[in-house]
């Protein structure tokens, strides 16, 4: 149940995805629009299009791996000149299509501070790229962030409609970049979850480690990830998000009605239907509103 992200600033060749799939990688997620212009941008865009997206999205869905598509939402911010957050958010609706409960719901990111926005209004900010996103896609996307971020940037704002984007949280950069990746997945580096959108259950991805070198298939640096599966017995407010889309009563309790209901969802999108709630079955349970 490991992932990789990655984008241009990583500079890898072109990866090798069936050698990536062989070592246990699972799904890939690929920055697609930085939201503001780059030093030496040749291009009148006002973003920052990837080309790593274009370059490797058909690559990874031919290697067996799940992918999913990212956008780094930039904030106002003094001496630059920042796009709206619709402007971000239709540039990348521009770049990238998605297939429907087969990758995963669009991504954005959230890690930018800002000199000119409160807290209030950097909420704000962020709404309105989901927003953006969710009436294109009809889909909730989901949402790369920290607890740091979210206290320090953010001030602890509730989550308000965010609640329903599933989280994918940052690294706390326990080790130094550029050292070797830990394909354990690091299973005893729990993430810091974020207390106003749950309890410590509820994130789908932790990305554990941070420009991580030698993870097969790439020549260069990675983020390293691992999913975060949830099955029978399970309990809390990841338990819930499942429930709401799977038609079983809301109780925060993975019991045997859930399980079942679960398994008819699988069964429905073509999944094996064994309960389990991993990368695949979770793709597709994104896509319900």
């Amino acid at each position: 149940m490991l992932g990789v992200d990655y984008a241009s600033v990583d500079d890898n060749a072109p990866p090798d995805f069936h050698k990536a799939r062989q070592a246990g990688t699972r799904f890939a997620l690929v920055r697609a629009i930085y939201g503001r212009r780059v030093h030496g941008q040749c291009d009148a865009a006002p973003v920052f299009v990837d080309p790593v997206w274009a370059r490797d999205k058909d690559a990874i869905t031919a290697a067996g791996l799940l992918r999913g598509a990212y956008l780094f939402v930039c904030y106002p911010r003094n001496g630059c000149d920042t796009p709206t957050p619709e402007v971000q958010a239709q540039a990348f609706i521009d770049h990238v299509e998605l297939e429907r409960d087969k990758d995963f719901v669009p991504m954005f990111d959230v890690e930018e501070a800002s000199d000119v926005l409160g807290p209030d209004e950097m909420y704000d900010w962020t709404l309105r790229v989901t927003t953006a996103l969710r009436a294109h896609y009809r889909a909730w996307p989901g949402m790369y962030t920290s607890a740091q971020v979210w206290a320090e940037h953010l001030c602890n704002h509730a989550a308000g409609p965010l609640a329903e984007c599933p989280l994918w949280l940052a690294k706390p950069w326990p080790w130094q970049a550029n050292t070797e990746v830990h394909l354990d997945g690091a299973l005893d580096r729990e993430p810091r979850t974020i207390p106003q959108f749950g309890d410590a259950t509820n994130y789908w991805i932790y990305q554990y480690q941070g420009d991580a070198v030698r993870w097969p298939g790439f020549s260069n640096t990675v983020d390293a990830n691992r999913f975060h599966g949830v099955a029978r017995k399970a309990t809390g407010t990841i338990v819930s998000w499942i429930q709401r889309r799977v038609a079983a009563s809301v109780d925060g309790d993975f019991g045997p009605k859930t399980e079942s209901a679960v398994k008819a969802f699988q069964a429905k999108h073509g999944l094996l239907a064994d309960g389990i709630v991993g990368p695949a079955t979770f793709a597709a349970l994104a896509w319900v509103l």
